[in-house]
């Protein structure tokens, strides 16, 4: 079985892979990244890892994302999930924070918020081993 830490659920596959080249480029190599509700569902119920958090666009490919975080909540009841938004919208912000999201992020701010919400939700990302210790 894979272990993979963070979820991406992102519909538009560039920012799906932008996302999932920030995260690697941030030292997180346990991530595992799907298009849609459905999938995210599949892949926690499949066994294809242990998922501390999800990483939600606004945007999916088969539901808004408020429609589809109790969805995936209900598969995975402990998993923390950060939203993010493209753009700021007062009322949309209101609807995910009443699914009590870990973290509300507008895409236009930058990865820097949003890598530090993962590391609050999940911890730092291990560095990756380098060998045997010096001595």
């Amino acid at each position: 079985m894979t272990r993979a830490a963070v979820l991406v659920v992102v519909g538009d596959s560039e920012q799906r892979a932008g996302l999932t080249r920030a995260l690697a480029a941030a030292g997180w190599r346990d991530v595992a990244a799907v298009a849609s509700v459905a999938e995210a569902v599949a892949t926690v119920r499949g066994g294809r890892g242990q998922f501390a958090c999800a990483v939600v666009a606004e945007r999916l490919a088969d539901v808004a994302a408020v429609d589809g975080i109790p969805i995936l909540r209900a598969a995975a009841p402990a998993l923390k999930v950060i939203f993010v938004a493209d753009r700021n919208d007062e009322r949309l912000e209101a609807r995910a924070r009443a699914l009590d999201v870990f973290f509300y992020h507008v895409a236009a701010d930058g990865d820097d918020e949003l890598l530090e919400a993962l590391a609050a939700a999940v911890g730092r990302p291990r560095a990756p081993s380098a060998g045997p210790a010096s001595v």
